[in-house]
């Protein structure tokens, strides 16, 4: 699942959890580029010291009551070890749903049964209707990812992504790269096919 950052744990003891901000995203992800996309959310929120004990989130549609309850939560910090986040890549709907246009709440549990929440939106509508440019967009990002799932680059084009042969030649591990866009809010990311680098 895409996740760009790489991140490493962090431990901290009893400390309660507080969210700083929530950075939902509408996932959208095309096996080629005619076909409809099939579609995840992504929630992660800034967190405060403590989260490391974090042991239950919950997202809910508060307009139907719709809820997903993940355990256990990954927990992730930047590059530079600031900034933690907590949340989960891979929320989807059941078969035939699509999510709605809605405020949503997350809520997150620790070990000793504490909690904290925040609200959030998402819009899916005006999401899907910039993906049906998306896929023609000159404005395009590469991520490059190993067989472990691990992301050996993610960013703008360069003289790495002329080819395949090119990508292979600058990320000998990698098993495959995919091209996205980002909308301007940056609440949903359009991931185009993969190219499987093994096979070519």
């Amino acid at each position: 699942m895409f996740c760009c950052l790489l991140f490493s744990f962090i431990s901290c003891s009893d400390v309660s959890i507080g969210i700083s901000t929530v950075y939902p995203q509408l996932v959208y992800e095309y096996t080629n580029k005619t076909s409809s996309p099939d579609v995840r959310l992504s929630v992660y929120a800034e967190v405060s010291s403590g989260s490391d004990r974090m042991q239950t989130m919950i997202v809910k549609n508060t307009s139907n009551n719709m809820v997903w309850t993940i355990e256990p939560v990954d927990i992730m910090t930047n590059s530079s070890g600031k900034k933690m986040y907590a949340g989960y890549s891979a929320i989807c709907m059941p078969a035939g749903v699509s999510f709605e246009k809605a405020v949503y709440q997350v809520i997150y549990e620790d070990l000793s049964g504490k909690k904290t929440d925040a609200l959030f939106s998402i819009n899916p509508d005006d999401a899907s209707a910039y993906g049906k440019t998306a896929v023609n967009s000159s404005n395009k990002q590469y991520l490059v990812v190993d067989q472990r799932g691990k992301t050996l680059y993610t960013g703008s084009y360069n003289e790495n992504f002329s080819s395949a042969e090119a990508v292979r030649n600058a990320y000998p591990d990698a098993l495959y790269y995919r091209e996205y866009v980002l909308n301007s809010e940056l609440n949903a990311i359009y991931l185009m096919p993969a190219v499987n680098l093994q096979n070519e």
